[in-house]
């Protein structure tokens, strides 16, 4: 296992084509390439397939599986009675990766294309979370409880994506867009054993895990050089909408594998809207002198339910159940302007002014209390610098950075036990300077 673990292969023989590859062309203007390799025993295949039609498009097809193997023994301590455990099955995980992509234009820089796509995880793999070992009585020093006993996790995971490119001149403008479609879906089991010498303590703790994401997104962007190409001026904007379901429980079984003893289980909800719009200008003033300036702007908003529910085996009753809720919402507000200089000899001369402002609020209600936090910080950064070229393999940057940042909280919290309610105001200003200076030397042009 510790063979497979490291290099992902089988120890013992195995065969099969490590290379193949296609090149022809159909006609004078169609080709067709090929590449793959196939290690049956392995479960390593992979596979590409591109044809190509020119001025018309293209279509691509893509596969990929490959096995991962991980170790099952789990932790050792020199000094404790306990011997060192081990899984009594083989933790393997395959991953596969499917691609069909058609187009118009090249494949590197299509003017309107379609593709789907499939990620797959399908086996065992080792946890990070091990469980307890416990040596024998009495619980002294050299017998406390360590965690050394390997875990694994059993699920299956498919990830689905539909994307939409394309790209046009509008108005003198390059616009380029995408419209992607993402649904992906896992299912996890995970057990681990806790070890004692005392068979009543030994216990095999299992969770179940069933999640399901949506994400669908949008992105645009808007490109133009003008005024004798001395001017770049650039916009973007990206929406992104997540919504996340999750069913989670936790069993506790005795060491005969029999009907828990306790049962706490869980289902939580998540989605998360989210804008960004973003701008850039570039503009050569003259020969010597450029203005720099960007701008970018940005929404968040989320927010998220749960209950968690514990029931006892034994008597079928429930014997606690809480419900959260939470609600966080960002805003915030990017500038920067630059100017650079560079009329003077072997010298050039730059300023940036940074400044950022964000709100971010976020509110937390539980069955014992809530609390609300806003918190702002607007920020702002300035900077002024030199370059200096002494010779043709010297250069030396000096600046100066000034930076004043002021952070507001203010949090208001209401526990329901009976406790008063209570908030409390919080205001930093941070101001910092700093000077830097660096010289870098190039001693020969290969270096």
């Amino acid at each position: 296992n510790k063979f497979r673990a490291i290099n992902w292969t089988k120890d013992g023989y195995s065969g099969g084509i490590t290379k193949a590859t296609l090149e022809k062309e159909l006609n004078k203007d169609t080709t067709v390439s090929f590449e793959g390799h196939a290690i049956p025993q392995n479960n390593d295949m992979a596979s590409d397939l591109l044809i190509k039609k020119e001025d018309v498009g293209y279509v691509k097809l893509s596969y990929d599986l490959f096995r991962k193997y991980y170790e099952n023994s789990g932790g050792y301590f020199p000094t404790y009675p306990t011997p060192q455990q081990t899984l009594d099955k083989e933790l393997a995980l395959d991953i596969g990766h499917f691609l069909f992509e058609a187009g118009k234009g090249s494949p590197d820089d299509p003017d309107l294309s379609f593709a789907y796509e499939r990620n797959t995880k399908d086996g065992s793999k080792s946890s990070t979370i091990w469980g307890y070992v416990r040596g024998a009585a009495p619980y002294d020093a050299a017998n406390l409880r360590r965690k050394l006993s390997p875990t694994f996790i059993d699920g299956e995971e498919t990830i689905d994506t539909l994307t939409v490119k394309g790209k046009a001149n509008v108005a003198g403008f390059k616009v380029k867009g995408e419209q992607q479609y993402v649904f992906s879906q896992s299912d996890k089991h995970r057990e681990e054993h806790i070890v004692s010498s005392t068979a009543s303590e030994q216990t095999y703790p299992t969770t179940n895990e069933d999640t399901q994401t949506k994400e669908l997104s949008t992105t645009v962007r808007a490109e133009r050089w003008s005024l004798n190409d001395k001017t770049f001026v650039a916009f973007g904007y990206r929406f992104k909408h997540i919504r996340n379901t999750q069913l989670w429980d936790l069993e506790t079984l005795t060491i005969n594998h029999a009907f828990p003893t306790t049962y706490e289980g869980s289902d939580a909800t998540h989605s998360l809207d989210s804008h960004i719009w973003t701008g850039q200008l570039l503009s050569n003033l003259t020969d010597k002198l450029a203005f720099i300036s960007s701008l970018k702007g940005e929404t968040r908003a989320s927010q998220g339910t749960a209950n968690i529910a514990t029931v006892n085996y034994s008597t079928g009753a429930k014997t606690g159940e809480d419900d959260y809720s939470n609600e966080n919402t960002i805003t915030s507000l990017g500038e920067s302007f630059s100017l650079r200089y560079a009329a003077l000899p072997k010298m050039s001369l730059y300023t940036d002014l940074e400044m950022q402002q964000e709100r971010n609020w976020r509110s937390n209600y539980g069955e014992h209390g809530s609390y609300e936090t806003i918190n702002n910080t607007p920020e702002t950064m300035g900077t002024l610098g030199m370059r200096f070229s002494p010779a043709k393999s010297l250069n030396v940057t000096t600046e100066y950075q000034h930076g004043v940042k002021n952070d507001r909280l203010s949090t208001v919290t209401k526990i329901d036990s009976g406790t008063p309610d209570f908030a409390f105001f919080k205001k930093f200003r941070t101001n910092t300077d700093e000077f830097s200076s660096r010289l870098s030397w190039k001693p020969v042009n290969w270096f």
